[in-house]
């Protein structure tokens, strides 16, 4: 997609217009007509991924899956669930590393990769099964250099997935963002970083490779990386900020954002970045092909401010869509704000619209990051308003103009109200939401942060700004435990509906903790007993939270970094993929002694409320009942471990289902119940047996000729064992034989292996049709001399067909004389031309001229008329046929 070319004349105007204002110049690759979508047939391209990006979308509106605290999955299965539960008893779930960083990302995503998973269908269940993954940018000393890697995490286990070593990178700010770019349910993945001076764009599309054993997580992916872009004039991070000196080494960077931008119907990402050679801000576009290079749709060079905030994406009616982002300039603090247009990046608001903030001149800013644009619903119309963040504290630790929040029309950037945090620096975005469900954000909630001498803390503020803005609350946030730079406030605050009551509940992630204030008068004490204090994580929550079900359990969790805190709750389930129940012997003997173990484990976040009933049954009849201690969460939760019970049982030949069933009196409670029954089934074999069957059915033998057969021996029990076959032709019909073809003595078969021996039959000359025997086989096997197996292989001949009828002269007709009012006599031949016996009875004959009273006659029995006859093979019987003659003729 290329930007339209601005006429020169149009140029000189909008400068002379400007006031001293520069532009934002969009740098075309081609020309092209004006951005007219009027004719637009495709539905533009949206983003479905739980948690894809910076803030869970394009919008930054971090909105959460829908929650509430009565939801889950109740009794029925997680995946039916409508309603995710929420977080009331806060644990940590599990967190991948040690590191107290977790993530060097200020973002972590999270992705389905259900369909990219190449694993054996009967370990669907443990290999990923219901789980989503957490996508994470981490990084690592690989021979004295530091390297960033792209990790996929499995969301119930914690276990490491897929993971690709990106190579030495400069401290990767960027989050990696995940998306199914083509549709096609296999997410891709795109990363960007700086590495040895070059900007560099990458998107992979990960095949994850499950086995019995495990993950296959590494090797070099090589084939599921789709493209590189880079360039050697842009970087993600500018040289200058508040922070970028030793020991910190803090680069001020911005989040990228992926949106249909052109609403063409395919995804692109605009990227933030600083030109090396003016140390200017550049917005740019690619294309996200899943072949072939990207192209770069535009270029936007923005020419007031030195450092760019993070994008946000906007569509502003069915043909216009904008990347907005704000700049600051780090000598004075002024701040613009910028719309360009998604299509070509040409600034809709000519040379960026002032914020006209006075105050930032002391303000040493930007920190970590500039915060962007949200996208929030204040009026009744269908255009999107922004709020945008003036992060600087222009009274420095006094409360006096803290961090400025400014609401201004998405589509002229007329300002609505704005109002100033009480203290602090703003290195977050602020969360909105509407708390009265009419339509309209009427809240706005903060985090700042501020620095005294060898200490940090912060602010966290809600908001109402349903007319002018009033603070409806404020706490303070106590520093934690940590280093210093931990309490600098990166992450945003998000909201979740805890106690359903009222409006939501705050949730502030600062220094190394998780606080929840109540959305009505901001108290902890409000909220729950649970949630009464901050949450101690032991790790640095600069990471923007991310807010999905990844562990399957319909509960929704909490993804910072490299850490997930959930509901504290139990889940005792059997072993997966029917892995629950297990038989000692694995396959026993009609009647043997047979022991029957359920294992189950606690895959919740906490030990269960009480012992644990399971039962088992064999064939719908209960053989056994326990109780077992209360268990502790296994891992990644805890250290807990599986317990088991075991039956002793025996059974007949056949199939036999076994089922057990966790807590059947409902004594627990558990995040699902769904999963507390398994069956499986257990056949009981012969240890030695074998059925014998003919390829083809009935074996009928041409006479004079061979028929070959196929035998189809197969070992129908369960060991392997050694097969012969003994062959008697005693009662086949005379002069018949039977002779092997293949070897019949010392065959070894596994169990179910099938054999094909084959046998030559042959027949005499003299066979009749009528002949017919039986082969009878005798098998033994070597190791059990007491047990044979005896079949019968049925035989006979191919039986032929036919009678010949004819006259005295050898035709089909004949010719008889009489005398009037005596018997007229015609004689006829008829002879057998088969090879067996026929009879035919119920004879009858056509009329004539003479009446319908014609008989058939044997001359040799003194005329008798015949009503049946009976033909041996070949015999040729000479016959009359007779009428009476009437008198008149």
């Amino acid at each position: 997609m290329c930007a339209h070319r601005v006429p020169t004349i149009g140029i000189v105007l909008l400068f002379l217009m400007s006031t001293g204002s520069a532009l934002v110049t969009p740098t075309p690759l081609t020309p092209m007509e004006a951005n007219d979508t009027s004719l637009r047939n495709t539905e533009p391209w949206s983003d479905d991924s739980p948690w894809g990006q910076y803030l869970g979308g394009a919008d930054r509106r971090q909105t959460p899956p829908l929650h509430s605290p009565n939801g889950g999955a109740g009794a029925g299965a997680p995946s039916a669930a409508t309603t995710l539960g929420s977080v009331l008893d806060p644990v940590v779930n599990w967190k991948f590393t040690n590191d107290a960083i977790g993530t060097t990302s200020l973002s972590t995503a999270i992705g389905d990769f259900s369909d990219s998973i190449d694993s054996p269908e009967e370990y669907s269940e443990s290999c990923g099964g219901g789980s989503l993954f957490p996508v994470i940018i981490q990084e690592q000393d690989v021979a004295g250099t530091p390297h960033s890697f792209l990790r996929i995490i499995e969301g119930e286990d914690a276990n490491l997935a897929w993971t690709v070593d990106l190579g030495p990178t400069r401290p990767m700010k960027v989050g990696p963002i995940v998306s199914d770019m083509n549709e096609d349910g296999q997410p891709e993945i795109l990363v960007m970083f700086d590495s040895q001076g070059t900007l560099n764009v990458e998107m992979w599309s990960p095949s994850l490779t499950c086995t019995p054993t495990g993950w296959s997580s590494g090797g070099s992916h090589a084939s599921d990386l789709l493209w590189t872009w880079t360039d050697e004039g842009l970087s993600l991070e500018h040289p200058e900020g508040a922070n970028t000196g030793w020991p910190s080494d803090h680069h001020p960077t911005a989040q990228p954002v992926v949106a249909d931008l052109d609403l063409d119907g395919n995804p692109e990402v605009a990227i933030a970045t600083i030109s090396e050679a003016t140390e200017t801000p550049v917005v740019l576009s690619l294309s996200l092909p899943m072949t072939g290079s990207p192209e770069e749709n535009w270029r936007a060079e923005i020419q007031e401010g030195s450092h760019p905030s993070d994008l946000t994406f906007a569509q502003l009616s069915e043909n216009t869509a904008a990347v907005f982002l704000t700049s600051i300039e780090e000598n004075d603090g002024l701040m613009w704000a910028w719309r360009l247009d998604g299509a070509t990046g040409a600034s809709e608001w000519s040379g960026g619209s002032s914020l006209g903030n006075l105050d930032g001149g002391a303000s040493n800013a930007p920190q970590i990051r500039l915060p962007g644009p949200i996208v929030a619903q204040l009026d009744s119309d269908d255009a999107p308003e922004l709020i945008l963040t003036i992060p600087t504290d222009a009274g420095g630790n006094g409360p006096v103009d803290g961090a400025e929040f400014i609401a201004i029309e998405a589509t002229n950037a007329a300002e609505i109200w704005s109002f100033n945090a009480y203290d602090g620096y703003a290195d977050a975005p602020p969360v909105v939401y509407d708390a009265d469900g009419d339509g309209e954000d009427d809240r706005v909630c903060w985090i700042t942060w501020r620095s005294n001498t060898g200490s940090r803390d912060g602010l966290a503020g809600c908001t109402n700004v349903e007319s002018t803005p009033i603070e409806r609350w404020r706490r303070t946030l106590e520093s934690s435990s940590g280093t210093l730079n931990d309490e600098i406030a990166v992450s945003p605050p998000f909201w979740m509906d805890i106690d359903g009551v009222g409006e939501p509940e705050l949730m502030v992630p600062y220094g190394q903790s998780l606080h929840a204030f109540d959305g009505d008068d901001g108290t902890s004490a409000a909220v729950s007993l649970n949630w009464s204090n901050e949450m101690e994580l032991e790790t640095r929550t600069w990471a923007a939270a991310a807010l999905a079900d990844i562990d399957g359990d319909a509960i929704m969790d909490i993804v910072i970094g490299d850490l997930v805190i959930s509901h504290g709750a139990a889940d005792v389930r059997p072993f997966l993929d029917g892995g629950g129940i297990e038989f000692d012997p694995p396959e026993p003997d009609p009647g043997e002694i047979t022991t029957v173990t359920a294992f189950v484990e606690n895959v919740g976040t906490v030990i269960t409320d009480g012992p644990v009933d399971i039962a088992l049954y064999a064939d719908g009849v209960e053989i056994g009942r326990e109780r077992i201690q209360a268990l502790e969460p296994a891992n990644p939760s805890g250290t807990g471990t599986f317990d088991r019970i075991s039956v002793e049982w025996s059974g007949n030949l056949g199939n036999h289902t076994f089922s057990m069933s966790i807590d059947p009196l409902g004594n627990l409670t558990e995040t699902r119940v769904d999963n507390n029954q398994q069956n499986r089934t257990l056949e009981v074999m012969e240890p030695f047996a074998a059925s014998v069957g003919i390829q083809g059915g009935l074996v009928r033998v041409n006479p004079g000729a061979s028929e070959d057969i196929t035998l189809v021996i197969t070992n129908t029990g369960k060991n392997t064992s050694t097969w012969s076959i003994e062959i008697d032709s005693s009662n086949l019909p005379e002069n018949w034989t039977v002779a092997p073809l293949d070897t019949m003595t010392g065959v070894e078969l596994d169990s179910n292996e099938e054999w094909n021996p084959r046998l030559r039959i042959t027949a005499p000359e003299s066979a009749l049709g009528s002949d017919s025997g039986a082969i009878d086989l005798r098998l033994t096997i070597a190791e059990d001399t007491s047990l044979e197996v005896l079949a019968v292989v049925p035989v006979e001949a191919n039986r032929t067909r036919g009678i010949s009828l004819r006259g005295p002269m050898e035709t089909a007709s004949t010719m008889g004389w009489g005398i009037p009012g005596g018997i007229a006599h015609s004689w006829i031949l008829i002879e057998n031309l088969g090879n067996a016996v026929e009879t035919s009875t119920g004879l009858t004959f056509g009329s004539t001229g003479w009446g319908n009273g014609m008989m058939l006659t044997d001359p040799s029995q003194n005329w008798n008329s015949i009503s049946s006859l009976t033909l041996q093979p070949g015999e040729i019987r000479h016959l009359s046929l007779a009428i009476d003659v009437p008198s008149n003729a």
